[in-house]
């Protein structure tokens, strides 16, 4: 949860993230740190 809230930030300071569209970049962010993960576990 701590890396997707620091990478959302930073695409906030960097311009590449509006806070309109933060609900749906964060779940995107977050699905994506957790299925890598994951699949690191199982290999």
């Amino acid at each position: 949860m701590r890396a997707s809230k620091e990478i959302a930030v930073k695409f906030i300071e960097t311009g590449r993230l509006s806070l309109g569209s933060f609900n749906a970049a964060f779940r995107q962010i977050y699905t994506t740190i957790k299925d890598t993960v994951e699949e690191k576990k199982e290999a």
